[in-house]
């Protein structure tokens, strides 16, 4: 009896072991696509051209391994290849029309090219709040409800290369 207690508890220890043997797999944040947005703030431009959006992705679920704020510059998003890939207008100037011809009238228009890459996300904690940017413009605030209650301060002045801040 005891040697049969014996080999079930060896049998159990090692099914254990390689049953709790698994790798981890890093789970980076989607640069090409927004994840719940829980906060959104905007930046006009200096030159007053579409200026700047950035989204807080709340990562509420823990999908990913840590929030993110995508930086978005509206001069750059377009609408899908077979919608024309039309660019964003200016305020008070109309949206261009479809590559048929038609109207927008009753159908929505979807910017789905975000223009984004590795450059235009910063990795924040999960469970971010309202995004806020001072009043200069070259500040983002982004609180988190993660452990500890960061609050993400970004300098998000804009480059001299029209690059990505």
């Amino acid at each position: 009896m005891r040697a049969l207690l014996m080999r079930l508890t060896l049998a159990s220890t090692l099914l254990l072991a390689v049953a709790c043997n698994r790798d981890l797999t890093a789970r980076p944040p989607v640069e090409s696509r927004l994840y719940y947005p829980s906060g959104v703030a905007f930046a006009p431009a200096a030159d007053g051209g579409l200026g700047r959006l950035y989204v807080a992705n709340s990562n509420f679920d823990r999908r990913f391994d840590i929030g993110w704020v995508t930086a978005i510059d509206l001069a750059q998003v377009r609408t899908g290849a077979d919608d024309g890939a039309r660019a964003v207008p200016l305020p008070g100037d109309p949206v261009p029309p479809p590559p048929d011809g038609g109207s927008d009238q009753g159908r929505p228009v979807q910017f789905v090219d975000l223009a984004t890459n590795a450059g235009s996300i910063v990795k924040i904690a999960s469970f971010a709040g309202l995004a806020t940017v001072d009043d200069a413009g070259t500040r983002l605030f982004v609180p988190s409800r993660s452990e500890g209650d960061e609050l993400a301060i970004m300098d998000i002045t804009p480059p001299t290369d029209g690059g990505t801040p």
